[in-house]
């Protein structure tokens, strides 16, 4: 799953639920508890969440930033999937 889909699932959480653990949110995205905790990071730095001991809050206000991961479009989740592929490819020639 990349970045830009966890931010929307994690965002679609908190709005519903107002609080999330770390260890839940690894299990719901099935990725590693560091990646949420960096995803966490980054949703608090926009202002949508406030993170706590083991997990996160969700803020009373909403965020000024004008990157809003909710409304990521295909194309970019699309480009992101061609630059992953890429970094992929030239990796596996290195190690060949």
């Amino acid at each position: 799953m990349f970045a830009l889909e966890r931010f929307r699932v994690i965002r679609t959480y908190l709005t519903e639920h107002h609080q999330a653990e770390v260890r839940s949110l690894s299990d719901l995205l099935n990725v590693s508890e560091v990646t949420v905790r960096r995803d966490l990071e980054k949703l608090e730095q926009d202002g949508f969440l406030i993170r706590t001991h083991g997990g996160a809050i969700l803020s009373d206000g909403r965020s000024d930033s004008p990157w809003n991961p909710t409304e990521a479009t295909d194309s970019e989740i699309a480009s992101e999937e061609d630059d992953r592929e890429e970094i992929g490819e030239t990796a596996g020639r290195l190690v060949s």
